[in-house]
């Protein structure tokens, strides 16, 4: 029971951490009224990810999905059971993996997944623990759906999804809010 109490305790921003983010946020777009993406060019110059990219290749086939011209993340799939979508983002140490074929998920409602309890499968916890063992925090989607003060062009609320991943409304507000 206690196991339960801390996972949900880690699926919710504590003070610290969220002052952390907001950190980050003003060191990457500059002026949160106007914010610049020029923090995109320079982390896909530096490529911050490549050891857990690596990594993560050594798991099964990994296609780089990353769209530089909209999203603020790296995109990888990776093939392992079930299907993930990893994105790591570039304003700091912080992930979203998404199943994408697990039973549960659908196309228009990928599975956030934040922790190993969640998954049957050893390589897809083994994503996980790379992801840990990098520094990078799995955000869940409470944390996920959070307002930020940031202003984003044709994004009438930002969220910390959208700020740290991409401009895009959250895909599982998409699905529950379309009735698919």
């Amino acid at each position: 029971m206690t196991r339960n109490k801390s996972h949900a305790t880690a699926l919710q921003w504590n003070w610290k951490s969220r002052q952390e983010l907001n950190r980050r946020l003003l060191d990457s777009y500059g002026d949160l009224a106007a914010p610049r993406r020029a923090f995109v060019m320079d982390a896909m110059r530096r490529d911050p990810y490549r050891t857990p990219r690596a990594e993560l290749a050594t798991l099964g086939a990994l296609t780089d999905d990353t769209d530089e011209n909209c999203d603020v993340c790296f995109t990888y799939l990776v093939s392992v059971t079930p299907l993930l979508a990893v994105r790591l983002s570039m304003v700091g140490p912080y992930a979203l993996v998404q199943a994408l074929d697990d039973g549960t998920s659908t196309a228009s409602r990928p599975r956030v997944i934040t922790s190993e309890e969640e998954l049957d499968s050893p390589a897809a916890r083994d994503v996980l623990r790379i992801l840990a063992r990098h520094g990078l925090r799995c955000l869940s989607e409470p944390m996920l759906a959070e307002p930020v003060g940031l202003h984003l062009p044709d994004v009438a609320e930002p969220t910390v999804y959208n700020a740290l991943f991409a401009p895009e409304d959250q895909p599982w507000v998409i699905a529950e809010g379309s009735g698919r």
